[in-house]
Protein backbone atom coordinates (compact mmCIF):
# COMPACT_ATOMS: atom_id res chain seq x y z
CA UNK A 1 0.00 0.00 0.00
CA UNK A 2 0.93 3.51 -0.71
CA UNK A 3 3.23 4.99 2.01
CA UNK A 4 4.30 1.53 3.46
CA UNK A 5 7.17 -0.55 3.12
CA UNK A 6 8.29 -2.29 0.16
CA UNK A 7 11.72 -5.15 1.73
CA UNK A 8 12.73 -7.25 -0.99
CA UNK A 9 15.47 -9.93 -0.34
CA UNK A 10 17.90 -12.30 -1.99
CA UNK A 11 20.48 -14.33 -1.08
CA UNK A 12 24.03 -15.38 -3.37
CA UNK A 13 26.10 -18.28 -3.10
CA UNK A 14 28.79 -15.58 -2.05
CA UNK A 15 29.80 -13.39 0.57
CA UNK A 16 31.43 -9.78 0.22
CA UNK A 17 30.13 -9.45 -3.03
CA UNK A 18 29.40 -5.76 -4.11
CA UNK A 19 25.48 -5.56 -5.37
CA UNK A 20 23.58 -3.42 -7.66
CA UNK A 21 19.81 -3.17 -6.99
CA UNK A 22 17.58 -1.18 -9.44
CA UNK A 23 14.42 0.28 -9.69
CA UNK A 24 12.75 0.92 -12.92
CA UNK A 25 15.91 0.89 -14.43
CA UNK A 26 17.39 3.11 -12.22
CA UNK A 27 20.12 2.55 -10.25
CA UNK A 28 19.11 2.94 -6.57
CA UNK A 29 21.34 4.45 -3.81
CA UNK A 30 20.97 4.88 0.36
CA UNK A 31 18.30 7.64 1.00
CA UNK A 32 16.29 8.38 3.72
CA UNK A 33 13.57 6.20 1.79
CA UNK A 34 15.99 3.80 0.62
CA UNK A 35 17.97 1.45 2.72
CA UNK A 36 20.48 -1.21 1.11
CA UNK A 37 22.03 -3.87 3.99
CA UNK A 38 24.18 -6.99 2.89
CA UNK A 39 24.05 -9.41 5.86
CA UNK A 40 26.60 -12.25 4.38
CA UNK A 41 25.21 -13.51 1.32
CA UNK A 42 21.73 -12.02 1.75
CA UNK A 43 21.29 -9.12 0.31
CA UNK A 44 18.33 -6.37 1.14
CA UNK A 45 16.44 -3.60 -0.38
CA UNK A 46 14.16 -1.83 1.81
CA UNK A 47 11.78 1.46 0.77
CA UNK A 48 10.19 3.13 2.96
CA UNK A 49 6.86 5.37 2.64
CA UNK A 50 6.38 3.58 -0.98
CA UNK A 51 4.95 5.98 -3.60
CA UNK A 52 2.54 5.20 -6.46
CA UNK A 53 5.04 6.05 -8.97
CA UNK A 54 7.82 3.79 -8.13
CA UNK A 55 5.71 0.70 -9.15
CA UNK A 56 8.02 -1.36 -11.53
CA UNK A 57 10.25 -3.99 -11.95
CA UNK A 58 13.39 -3.95 -9.10
CA UNK A 59 16.32 -5.76 -10.51
CA UNK A 60 19.24 -7.30 -8.24
CA UNK A 61 22.90 -7.93 -9.85
CA UNK A 62 26.00 -9.09 -7.86
CA UNK A 63 28.83 -10.25 -9.81
CA UNK A 64 27.34 -13.31 -12.27
CA UNK A 65 24.32 -13.32 -10.05
CA UNK A 66 20.97 -12.08 -11.05
CA UNK A 67 17.52 -11.80 -9.66
CA UNK A 68 14.38 -9.72 -10.71
CA UNK A 69 11.01 -8.79 -9.07
CA UNK A 70 8.03 -6.83 -9.49
CA UNK A 71 7.09 -3.95 -6.93
CA UNK A 72 3.00 -3.28 -7.33
CA UNK A 73 2.12 0.05 -4.96
CA UNK A 74 -1.84 0.20 -4.64
CA UNK A 75 -3.56 3.53 -3.58
CA UNK A 76 -4.74 3.95 -0.08
CA UNK A 77 -8.29 4.35 0.04
CA UNK A 78 -9.85 7.72 2.21
CA UNK A 79 -12.23 6.32 4.61
CA UNK A 80 -14.01 8.11 6.33
CA UNK A 81 -13.50 7.72 10.52
CA UNK A 82 -16.18 10.03 11.53
CA UNK A 83 -18.45 11.89 9.50
CA UNK A 84 -19.71 15.25 9.19
CA UNK A 85 -23.46 15.82 11.00
CA UNK A 86 -26.06 18.31 10.49
CA UNK A 87 -25.72 21.89 12.18
CA UNK A 88 -28.79 23.68 13.02
CA UNK A 89 -28.37 27.44 14.22
CA UNK A 90 -29.50 30.68 14.05
CA UNK A 91 -28.98 33.24 11.65
CA UNK A 92 -26.25 35.56 12.25
CA UNK A 93 -24.53 32.84 14.07
CA UNK A 94 -21.54 30.30 13.33
CA UNK A 95 -21.54 26.84 11.99
CA UNK A 96 -19.25 24.58 12.14
CA UNK A 97 -18.64 21.09 10.63
CA UNK A 98 -16.28 18.58 11.39
CA UNK A 99 -14.99 15.17 10.59
CA UNK A 100 -12.17 12.74 10.51
CA UNK A 101 -10.72 10.99 7.43
CA UNK A 102 -8.68 7.75 7.71
CA UNK A 103 -4.96 9.17 7.47
CA UNK A 104 -3.30 12.51 7.09
CA UNK A 105 -2.06 14.49 4.37
CA UNK A 106 -5.92 14.23 2.45
CA UNK A 107 -6.16 17.77 0.28
CA UNK A 108 -10.19 18.59 0.46
CA UNK A 109 -12.41 20.79 -0.59
CA UNK A 110 -15.32 22.27 0.83
CA UNK A 111 -18.62 23.46 -1.03
CA UNK A 112 -21.93 24.60 -0.01
CA UNK A 113 -25.05 24.00 -1.98
CA UNK A 114 -22.32 23.19 -4.72
CA UNK A 115 -20.44 26.28 -4.71
CA UNK A 116 -17.07 25.77 -3.90
CA UNK A 117 -16.02 27.12 -0.52
CA UNK A 118 -12.78 29.59 -0.36
CA UNK A 119 -10.80 30.31 3.07
CA UNK A 120 -12.13 34.53 4.41
CA UNK A 121 -12.89 36.33 6.97
CA UNK A 122 -16.38 34.40 6.71
CA UNK A 123 -14.78 30.86 5.99
CA UNK A 124 -12.24 29.20 8.14
CA UNK A 125 -10.88 26.03 6.93
CA UNK A 126 -8.59 24.33 8.80
CA UNK A 127 -6.86 20.21 9.10
CA UNK A 128 -5.49 18.77 11.77
CA UNK A 129 -3.89 15.40 11.36
CA UNK A 130 -6.98 13.61 10.41
CA UNK A 131 -9.45 16.16 11.10
CA UNK A 132 -10.95 18.29 8.83
CA UNK A 133 -13.16 21.32 10.10
CA UNK A 134 -14.63 24.33 8.29
CA UNK A 135 -16.33 26.94 9.83
CA UNK A 136 -18.89 29.24 8.40
CA UNK A 137 -19.37 32.68 10.11
CA UNK A 138 -22.17 34.91 10.23
CA UNK A 139 -24.86 32.73 8.49
CA UNK A 140 -27.87 33.96 6.94
CA UNK A 141 -31.19 32.18 6.13
CA UNK A 142 -29.96 32.02 1.87
CA UNK A 143 -26.81 29.54 3.66
CA UNK A 144 -29.28 26.91 4.16
CA UNK A 145 -28.50 23.68 2.47
CA UNK A 146 -25.75 20.93 1.69
CA UNK A 147 -22.23 21.03 3.25
CA UNK A 148 -19.88 18.66 1.21
CA UNK A 149 -16.30 18.10 1.70
CA UNK A 150 -14.66 15.94 -1.28
CA UNK A 151 -10.96 14.85 -1.56
CA UNK A 152 -10.07 12.58 -4.86
CA UNK A 153 -12.88 10.33 -5.78
CA UNK A 154 -14.50 10.53 -1.98
CA UNK A 155 -17.20 12.94 -0.97
CA UNK A 156 -19.35 13.45 2.75
CA UNK A 157 -21.97 15.87 3.05
CA UNK A 158 -24.17 17.20 5.90
CA UNK A 159 -27.06 20.01 6.18
CA UNK A 160 -26.78 23.34 7.42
Amino acid sequence: METETARFETEISEEDVHANWKLKGEAVHPSPDCEIKEEGKKHFLILYNVRMDQAGGVDFQAANAKSSAHLKVKARLIGLLRPLKDVIVTAGESATFECELSYEGIPVEWFLKGQKLEPSDKIVTRAEGRVHTITLRDVQLTDAGEVTLTAKDFKTQANL
